[in-house]
Parts: C-alpha cells; sequence; structure tokens
C-alpha cells in the first residue's frame, strides 16, 4: 500500500517539528535554569552548614556578634607589696 503525502501531512509534520523546537527553547531557557538555580542554593547551605557545624539560617545573615572574654572579678596582682618611702637628705 503506497500512501501520498498530502498537504495535510506535510502541515502537521511542520506543526510537530515546530511545537518540539520551541518546547526545547521554553524548556532550556526557563525550567533548566529553575532546577539549576536550586540544586546550587540547596548545595550552598550545605556547605555552609558543614563549615559552622550548624544548618545554615539566611536569618542570620549580616548580624554582628562579639565575642569577649569574661572578666575575672578577682584581680590578680603578682607586682608584689607597696612600699611608701621618702628620701632622706644627709647634707645636714
Amino acid at each position: 500500500m503506497v500512501v501520498q503525502a498530502g498537504f495535510i501531512s506535510l502541515m502537521r509534520t511542520l506543526l510537530i517539528i515546530a511545537a518540539i523546537f520551541f518546547g526545547a527553547r521554553l524548556f532550556v531557557r526557563y525550567i533548566i535554569p529553575f532546577f539549576l538555580g536550586r540544586f546550587l542554593r540547596k548545595q550552598q547551605e550545605k556547605f555552609y552548614g558543614q563549615q559552622a557545624g550548624t544548618p545554615y539560617n539566611r536569618d542570620d545573615e549580616g548580624t554582628v556578634r562579639v565575642k569577649t572574654k569574661g572578666q575575672s572579678s578577682r584581680k590578680k596582682d603578682d607586682l608584689g607589696e607597696y612600699v611608701d618611702y621618702e628620701d632622706i637628705d644627709e647634707s645636714k
């Protein structure tokens, strides 16, 4: 059985090719960047979580914390004992 290609078959084939072409363009332009960005954000959160030892939290970004050493209530004075003295003038 021999089937001749008609105008309708040609148009349907061209329409399918155009749909695949534009579908691939949309996929590459919008869907791949979305999933790639999502993947990179997850990897970044994992990386920062491993560095700090705790899961990365974006709320802490930009806050400043100053760690100081605790001051002891007792002062150590290792200089010794203070002795008050006067100069004696022996020229008299």
